[in-house]
């Protein structure tokens, strides 16, 4: 086993960087991010929080959206959660006490349902845009999501399991959005255009426990002044035939999102990023963690090689490095720029080690290359108790195993290193900590 530190550090638009260090297998790289993200761009709805209202006075949650300032509704009674307001969650299978905004003080809910008696209800919300979109442009749409899971109520559900088709679906217009609904024949339409549908897996599985972000891009048809996130208009799936032969009354099936934070921007097309590895090995990197986005969670990345692997070993002496990621509304360009570091001594410490038997594991200590001066050096040993076993300040000096004359007991210690490289520019401490695995 390897061990090595991990230095992560975020350079903000602006703000001064903030380091945070780890010890960390395999690996020793600095991720330094030196390009505005786009979340600095400006979010093109008003209240994606849904914070403004006409009214401070506290009212049901389905009665509440109505005080909404910029949004509005368009089917049914959505719901509007706010912190300083109490609400009864028996009144309402889906109402939960303890859940807690994304960020700051309210939090909506959408909810689908579709009843015995071919009623149907996909509750809407809209908002005017702060500018209308360019024709053409890319566009992001993320939110915060906490799926509540589905509801059924058959007379016979273990024999009878629902699967309604769940997402939540993004609507566009130059005008005003209104939704029509047609029980007669279960339809339904609206004046707007479908132009994109959250339904990942975060989307369409079980309940969660916190909330998730969810991101789905498009390319602008029009210079679109409306937005709506709609629920599956009308029946949303067929029902199956035990279903309909099991009751004549009743909710046949239904499923809830709480959303918040909603954010419509540009999506930029290219990201730059700075990764400093050290000069003397190659560097792990995971690209898919390096460029975090929830865009990206699907996407397919291409490496100038071809591989589309997003985790990847960068060789000695590289540059730079041009990714490609496919993702369905474009193909985005990430760009690494590579620089090279003295990251130290390369320390090798076993993860495991037999005293008895004449083996190369007979004996425990940290292995350092052949040409370094160490000019402090402590190695320190704990069993699960956190007694001291042995300690050393020799780097010659290895534990056999034993404690008190006695060959310890086998099972898992931790170790802690100290030492100073003598030959780094700037010699300092430095610290590593591990567990090793003492076997009979």
């Amino acid at each position: 086993m390897h061990w090595a530190r991990l230095k992560y550090v975020l350079v903000q638009c602006g703000a001064d960087c903030s380091t945070h260090l780890w010890s960390f297998p395999l690996f020793l790289i600095t991720i330094c991010c030196i390009f505005c993200s786009n979340a600095s761009a400006q979010n093109l709805i008003p209240d994606g929080g849904f914070e403004e209202l006409r009214s401070t006075e506290c009212g049901r949650p389905d009665v509440a959206f109505k005080k909404m300032k910029h949004w509005y509704l368009l089917d049914a009674t959505p719901d509007l959660f706010e912190s300083n307001c109490a609400f009864d969650e028996k009144e309402f299978i889906y109402w939960n006490e303890q859940t807690r905004p994304y960020e700051g003080d309210n939090y909506i809910g959408l909810w689908s349902r579709w009843n015995s008696n071919n009623n149907y209800f996909s509750e809407g919300i809209a908002v005017a845009l702060d500018a209308p979109l360019k024709k053409g442009q890319v566009y992001e749409l993320q939110i915060a999501v906490k799926n509540r899971g589905s509801f059924q109520g058959l007379e016979d559900m273990a024999r009878c399991i629902l699967q309604p088709d769940k997402h939540l679906d993004l609507y566009l217009s130059q005008d005003s959005i209104t939704v029509i609904n047609d029980f007669s024949t279960g339809t339904a339409s609206t004046t707007a255009a479908l132009v994109g549908s959250f339904d990942s897996e975060v989307m369409t599985g079980r309940e969660s426990d916190d909330w998730e972000l969810v991101s789905i891009c498009f390319q602008a048809e029009a210079a679109y002044r409306y937005l709506a996130l709609i629920m599956p208009l009308g029946t949303f799936g067929e029902l199956p035939e035990c279903a309909t032969n099991m009751a004549t009354s009743g909710l046949f099936r239904s499923f809830y999102y709480n959303i918040d934070d909603v954010a419509l921007r540009p999506l930029a097309l290219d990201t730059r990023k700075t990764v400093e590895v050290c000069a003397d090995r190659a560097g792990e990197v995971d690209v898919a963690e390096i460029f975090d986005q929830p865009l990206l969670a699907e996407a397919v990345f291409t490496w100038p090689d071809g591989n589309t692997d997003p985790m990847r070993r960068i060789p000695i002496g590289t540059d730079s490095i041009l990714i490609t990621a496919d993702i369905s509304c474009a193909q985005l360009d990430l760009k690494l720029d590579i620089v090279s570091k003295d990251c130290g001594l390369n320390v090798y410490v076993p993860d495991v080690f037999k005293p008895i038997g004449n083996t190369q594991n007979a004996e425990f200590t940290a292995l350092f290359p052949g040409d370094a001066a160490l000019a402090q050096y402590r190695f320190r040993i704990y069993d699960r108790w956190g007694n001291q076993v042995f300690s050393s300040f020799d780097p010659q000096d290895a534990w056999d195993g034993y404690r008190d004359s006695e060959l310890a007991q086998a099972g898992i210690y931790s170790w802690v290193l100290e030492y100073t490289n003598a030959n780094s520019v700037d010699p300092q401490v430095e610290y590593m900590i591990g567990d090793v695995s003492l076997l009979h």
